[in-house]
């Protein structure tokens, strides 16, 4: 989403509101003219304004001075982007407000086993005509040779990297090669006093050393500016058990020069659907990614697995295991004392099997709900406080990239009762947060599958993660008032 605020008052003018009330970082409120009803939309992990003056953000690609060059630069954040993809320092992403910066160059796609033996599939080609994709993606066709495409998609809050291969376009794994991993490697250029922290420690810019976990690039006050996410790999089947890889980094020094190595188990990609995307992405601060977060397992109602950072989000039960999906809603606008007229999530579809899950829905009754972490916080209800309200919901949409749930869509669902519990607490207030959690409401596990996928936060820059709708009535005015966010 290039410019969320755009969209944001495109949105609320189609419901006849046109006047804008006041601006937010992370919103806008708008009015009806002449009128006191009010409507308020957000995206979690959005910026809509930046800087002093509160100008909107937009993280669509422009030209640069230099010819040679695209930049991002009305965000919090700067980008540069050199077109040529071999050229040196592709990406340069700067921090306006300290003037440091970290910059990023694709070296190579390799075999690479125990790293004591590697095979290069492919350097970094010669490309110097990438494709503006939607305002705010660069495309490189066959970056890394034929059918392996490279791809870095801005967003307001994060710099996505994209690697993408096609059928086809790998070539076998030499036999020497133990332990095999697919690995994309950058060099890394930050400037001085940024400081590489690995699993919390800051590292020795010496030592090799590999994690799971995300990177980040701290000030030397401490602040994060910066932060490579923990990697993830996902095919093109949209099932989250098997389309989806979690990878590592390996964060190294040769000749002098720091490098970093995303790689994804080989075992993984030889049974992948392609295409298949390798995602090793980039945030600005901390991202919001365990906002849409599940558990999955074979006992009710699926206390055997959980994550977040997921491409894709399952409603339902396959013949083996039980999905739970939890949503969380930051910065929900809806005041203390209000009565809730609707409330509607909508989703954006990825894949469907089966007939229609049966699922049950509830609310965190809590005043304001924190983001999902393992063991503490997981979308299970053995772990959060439901509200007493529990409603029925069974969709049937199949149609993939159609939304689903919202006030006049396919399985339109209005959660008023839920959230009106939640408002009702005696410590909520307006601009706390709000989680929603989607369980298999049957005890025993279904014949067939019958499952709902969803896009999640993370998939393609977060403009297709889960929507939440609120139109409620303040309690001393009595005037219609509407509040949107989107996750």
């Amino acid at each position: 989403m290039s410019n969320p605020a755009q969209a944001a008052r495109l949105a609320a003018a189609a419901n006849g509101f046109t006047e804008t009330i006041a601006k937010h970082r992370h919103g806008i409120t708008f009015g009806k003219l002449g009128t006191k009803q009010r409507c308020f939309e957000s995206q979690v992990g959005q910026i809509y304004h930046y800087g002093p003056n509160l100008e909107e953000a937009d993280s669509a690609w422009e030209a640069d001075s230099d010819q040679n060059y695209l930049k991002m630069v009305k965000c919090d954040f700067n980008l540069r982007a050199r077109k040529l993809f071999n050229g040196g320092d592709l990406v340069t992403w700067s921090d306006p407000a300290s003037g440091k910066y970290v910059k990023f160059q694709p070296q190579n796609l390799q075999w690479i086993g125990n790293y004591d033996s590697n095979s290069v599939i492919s350097t970094a080609q010669a490309i110097s005509t990438p494709v503006i994709e939607e305002e705010d993606k660069l495309y490189w066709a066959n970056a890394f040779g034929s059918g392996r495409h490279f791809r870095y998609t801005a967003s307001t809050t994060s710099l996505i990297k994209h690697l993408i291969l096609d059928q086809g376009s790998l070539p076998a794994c030499p036999t020497y090669i133990t332990n095999p991993w697919l690995e994309l490697t950058f060099s890394l250029t930050p400037s001085a006093d940024v400081t590489i922290y690995i699993d919390g420690v800051a590292w020795d810019n010496s030592t090799s050393k590999t994690t799971a976990n995300r990177i980040e690039f701290r000030l030397s006050t401490g602040k994060v500016v910066w932060s490579l996410a923990a990697p993830r790999a996902f095919d093109s089947s949209g099932d989250p058990e098997t389309g989806e890889c979690a990878g590592q980094i390996r964060i190294y020094v040769n000749k002098k020069i720091k490098y970093c190595g995303v790689r994804f188990p080989k075992a993984w990609i030889d049974t992948a659907q392609f295409p298949v995307m390798l995602d090793p992405a980039v945030d600005y601060q901390v991202g919001a990614g365990a906002d849409d977060a599940r558990n999955y397992g074979s006992t009710h109602p699926g206390d055997g697995g959980y994550a977040d950072m997921y491409t894709s989000i399952n409603l339902g039960a396959s013949t083996s295991n039980y999905y739970i999906a939890g949503i969380r809603f930051q910065t929900v606008a809806v005041p203390a004392g209000a009565t809730v007229d609707h409330a509607y999530a909508s989703f954006k579809l990825l894949s469907a099997a089966g007939d229609a899950p049966s699922l049950s829905v509830a609310c965190e009754d809590a005043d304001d709900a924190s983001t999902f972490s393992s063991g503490t916080h997981e979308p299970y209800d053995a772990y959060l406080a439901r509200t007493t309200a529990i409603i029925s919901w069974s969709p049937t949409e199949t149609t993939v990239d159609h939304w689903f749930g919202g006030a006049g869509e396919t399985d339109e669902i209005d959660l008023k009762t839920l959230v009106q519990e939640v408002i009702d607490r005696p410590g909520w207030a307006s601009g706390n947060d709000l989680v929603f959690v989607f369980w298999y409401a049957p005890t025993s596990l279904p014949a067939a599958n019958t499952i709902r996928i969803f896009r999640s936060y993370e998939m393609e820059g977060n403009v297709s993660g889960p929507k939440l709708h609120i139109e409620y009535t303040e309690a001393a005015a009595g005037n219609p008032h509407y509040a949107y966010a989107q996750q």
